[in-house]
């Protein structure tokens, strides 16, 4: 039943690719769980900087081998734009719940999700031109945005065998509530609903003398209406994001080989009877490779290298594009008897297509989470470890 969860789990995970601000923690953990993480997130482009620094915080907590519960936000994010004029934008994260029941045999997974509205919005001016850099896909930060409104998701997922592979499929729905995006401006802003469809397939295989576990994964994405002030005002362009991934051993070293693309129609915008499909395609086409290899040590050291390469064609105005190649690394260790430290950093270099010409890009990453497994009440360590 493990290879159907694993399924599962995968569709489940391009979900969460797809959602900002998640962690990094396997949420389906059977052990109750604290994590305290740093990140801190650096561009330059040209003569701007923009750089982002956030303490995200989860809390894990299992309801037997096959049901959980999570929690998690961030109570610092502090973002700054140095340009012109030096912005900034800090504050609050929203507050994600949720929580997850495995039946079916293990071929079933439901999910829940609630995100509460205490991170920062209704921001001024200058927080805002913050706030939009932020949000620029090749820049990647780990919270794009800091608060909206309050959200509602349900998903069902599941797995079975077919011909040698194991495949799985879900569907997921996501209510997305009312905010202010702006502090002077009195009317709210209403994102409009998604629903999401994903379908993945799991075998073992031999390719190139090679033992090797093959997934491909596949979600499509499509929204509702925004509405501004009670009036349609946008739609994104329905997403459809396609992956391939392969796990094998090279010698010492665990080797994982990841190809995605997101591919996006055309959004409709305007208002009132100017409401339409748009003439070109504002979305851009973004494609990532990316390579890891890592080695376990002993059994408290474990470190691992990665190499990504990252592609955004231009819309169809000739704009948006970007090419990135990214290199890092990282380590796992004990710290402590039931605290795992686990640190990475990562730096990017290429260019953004930006206006009649090219601009020359750097970034870097430096991220750290302290992982604490906690025992149960009334139980002591030794216990709990059997």
């Amino acid at each position: 039943m493990k290879r159907f969860s694993g399924v599962i789990v995968s569709v489940v995970l391009v979900w969460a690719s797809a959602a900002p601000g998640q962690t990094t923690i396997n949420r389906l953990q059977t052990e109750r769980l604290a994590a305290g993480t740093f990140s801190w997130q650096v561009w330059r482009a040209g003569d701007d900087r923009v750089s982002e620094f956030s303490l995200p915080v989860t809390f894990l907590y299992p309801l037997g081998p096959k049901a959980g519960f999570y929690a998690a936000t961030s109570p610092i994010v502090s973002g700054s734009l140095d340009a012109v004029a030096e912005y900034s934008l800090s504050g609050l994260s929203d507050m994600k719940l949720g929580g997850h029941w495995l039946t079916g045999r293990d071929r079933i997974l439901l999910t829940f999700g609630l995100n509460l509205p205490s991170g920062k919005s209704g921001l001024k001016a200058e927080e805002y031109a913050v706030a939009s850099i932020l949000a620029m896909p090749a820049f990647n930060f780990r919270y794009p945005t800091l608060g909206q409104g309050p959200d509602v998701q349900i998903g069902i997922s599941g797995a079975t065998e077919w011909n040698g592979w194991i495949v799985g499929g879900g569907v997921c729905g996501l209510r997305k509530g009312l905010y202010r995006p702006f502090r002077d401006v009195d009317e709210s802003y209403d994102p409009g609903d998604e629903v999401s469809v994903s379908a993945g397939a799991e075998k073992e295989v031999t390719l190139l003398e090679k033992e090797m576990r093959l997934t491909g994964d596949a979600m499509l994405s499509v929204y509702g209406d925004d509405t501004w002030g009670g009036e349609k005002v946008f739609r994104p362009g329905r997403r459809l994001l396609l992956q391939i991934r392969s796990d094998f051993r090279a010698g010492p070293y665990d080797v994982r080989l990841c190809v995605r693309d997101r591919m996006r129609g055309k959004n409709k915008s305007g208002s009132g009877e100017s409401y339409d499909l748009e003439r070109k395609n504002r979305n851009v086409n973004q494609f990532e490779i990316t390579g890891l290899a890592g080695r376990t040590v002993s059994p408290s050291f474990a470190w691992r290298a990665v190499a990504s390469v990252r592609r955004f064609s231009d819309n169809d105005d000739g704009t948006g594009g970007a090419g990135l190649f990214g290199i890092g690394g990282g380590i796992r260790a004990p710290v402590a008897r039931r605290a795992v430290l686990d640190l990475e950093a990562r730096w990017e270099k290429g260019s953004l297509h930006a206006g009649d010409g090219n601009v020359g890009a750097t970034g870097l990453s430096i991220g750290g989470t302290v992982e604490i497994t906690l025992t149960g009440p009334g139980r002591r360590p030794e216990e709990s470890s059997r």
